[in-house]
C-alpha cells in the first residue's frame, strides 16, 4: 500500500499540537469580572477596617500637639514616666489596655446565665437529696412494720391472745395456711378489707407501736419490754425511729 493510501492517525502530533503560548487573550468581559474579583479580595472588611483603626488609636502615644498631652505635661508628666505619684518607682509606664468586649450579649448576661444554671443545678441536687430521703424512709417504715407485727405477734401469744386485734398486726400468713381457711372465712375477710380504706405502711407502724407500747410496754425501737410506764418514760426516748436515733448522739 503506498503511502497516499495510508489512513492518517488522528492521534498523531501532526494533528494533536500543545498551544504553548503563555497565555489566552481574555475578553473584555472576563478580564472585567477577573479584575473585580482581584480587587473585592484585597478590600478589607468594615468592620476589620474599624477594628484595626480602634487598636491603632489605642497603641499611639499621644503627640506633643495633643490638648490632652499638653495638660498633662503640665501637671508634670513625660514621656516614657511612671503615671501617678509613686515614690518607689514602681507605677504604670503605659495605660491600662482596654478590653473590648466581642460577645453580643449585654452586659450581665452571662452572670446571670451563671447564676441561673448554678440555681438549676442546686434545685436538682436537692431534688435528688429528697428523693434518696424519701426512698431511705419508706424502707425503714417497712423494716420497722415488719418488726413491729412479728413482736405484736410473739407477745399476743405469749399472752393468750390466739387472734389479732387487726389482721395486719400479726405477720402476713404463709400461703399453706392460706389454703387452709375455709372459703366462708375469705370472703368474710374480702368483705371485711372493702369496708376499710386501705391504711398508709407510716399509719400502720404508728398504730402496731402505740399497741404494742400501750398494752406491753414494749419498744421496738429499744428492744425492750419495760415494767410499766414509768419505767418506758424514764428509759425510752420516743415513740420514734427519729427520737432514738437523736438519742445517740
Amino acid at each position: 500500500m503506498s503511502g497516499e493510501d495510508e489512513v492518517d492517525d488522528y492521534m498523531s502530533d501532526s494533528f494533536v499540537v500543545e498551544d504553548v503560548r503563555p497565555g489566552l487573550p481574555m475578553t473584555y468581559a472576563k478580564k472585567r469580572i477577573h479584575d473585580l474579583k482581584k480587587t473585592q479580595s484585597k478590600v478589607p472588611k468594615l468592620s476589620e477596617l474599624e477594628s484595626s483603626t480602634r487598636e491603632e488609636g489605642l497603641n499611639k502615644a499621644l503627640d506633643s500637639s495633643n490638648k490632652g498631652f499638653a495638660m498633662l505635661a503640665k501637671m508634670g508628666f513625660k514621656p516614657g514616666s511612671a503615671l501617678g505619684k509613686t515614690p518607689s518607682g514602681g507605677g504604670l509606664k503605659e495605660p491600662i489596655g482596654i478590653s473590648l468586649k466581642s460577645s453580643r450579649k449585654g452586659l450581665g448576661t452571662e452572670a446571670h446565665l451563671a447564676q441561673k444554671k448554678a440555681s438549676t443545678q442546686k434545685a436538682v441536687l436537692e431534688d435528688f437529696q429528697a428523693r434518696v430521703r424519701t426512698q431511705s424512709k419508706t424502707r425503714y417504715v417497712e423494716a420497722d412494720l415488719r418488726k413491729s407485727q412479728k413482736a405484736a405477734f410473739d407477745l399476743d401469744f405469749q399472752n393468750d391472745v390466739r387472734d389479732p386485734l387487726e389482721s395486719w398486726f400479726w405477720p402476713p400468713k404463709p400461703e399453706e395456711d392460706l389454703l387452709e381457711e375455709s372459703e366462708d372465712d375469705e370472703e368474710e375477710s374480702k368483705d371485711e378489707a372493702e369496708d376499710k380504706e386501705p391504711l398508709d405502711p407510716g399509719e400502720m407502724l404508728d398504730t402496731l407501736t402505740a399497741y404494742l407500747r400501750t398494752k406491753y410496754h414494749y419498744c421496738i425501737w429499744c428492744g425492750d419490754k419495760f415494767k410499766d410506764d414509768d419505767e418506758m418514760k424514764e428509759h425510752c426516748p420516743g415513740d420514734s425511729r427519729d427520737l432514738h436515733d437523736e438519742d445517740d448522739f
